[in-house]
């Protein structure tokens, strides 16, 4: 039990920049490959929706990405030029 909270109150270690998308952008990006695949085989089925495919994939794809939380080892930093994506090593 001592091991547990001497885990917990160490502190993080300095987040590094990354160039890896962050799970967000991750998600968002699946969801929008998700909803283009399918209004594909909703036209195969010669159910046309192409008049909402964009407008359908951009909304989705925003809600999708707003709702998946960071992930516990993200975070963004702040230097001269300007914000960052980084991460922290457990």
């Amino acid at each position: 039990m001592a091991a547990d909270n001497a885990t917990l109150s160490a502190p993080a270690s300095t987040p590094t920049p990354t160039k890896t998308p962050i799970r967000k952008v991750t998600v968002g990006v699946l969801a929008g490959a998700i909803v283009t695949v399918t209004m594909w085989a909703l036209k195969s089925a010669k159910l046309d929706l192409s008049d909402i495919a964009a407008p359908l994939t951009t909304i989705l794809t925003f809600v999708i990405s707003y709702l998946t939380p960071p992930g516990s080892h993200e975070r963004t930093v702040t230097d001269s030029s300007g914000t960052k994506s980084a991460t922290i090593s457990p």
